[in-house]
């Protein structure tokens, strides 16, 4: 697992590691707007991103048995939502 700061950097090296990984879609959850900068600077960068509601992935995991919730588990789960 890999993290990224949320700033031109960061979201730099986060295209990066998708480009190596020959990543298709990036999906993310919205959060308030903080996933705003991410959206916008991945999608600059020309990298195809999707956003989900939060609550939608939540009822998912539940109904897969998920109760647990961690950054692990919930990437997992996003992941799963998004396939």
């Amino acid at each position: 697992m890999a993290s990224f700061n949320n700033d031109t950097a960061g979201i730099t090296e986060l295209a990066a590691f998708c480009r190596e990984h020959a990543v298709e879609l990036v999906v993310m959850e919205a959060s308030g707007g903080y996933e705003r900068r991410a959206f916008l600077g991945l999608w600059a960068l020309g990298i195809s991103c999707a956003l989900t509601n939060p609550r939608s992935v939540r009822r998912y995991a539940e109904a897969m048995g998920i109760l647990e919730k961690t950054d692990r588990i919930d990437a997992a789960v996003i992941a799963r939502f998004a396939d």
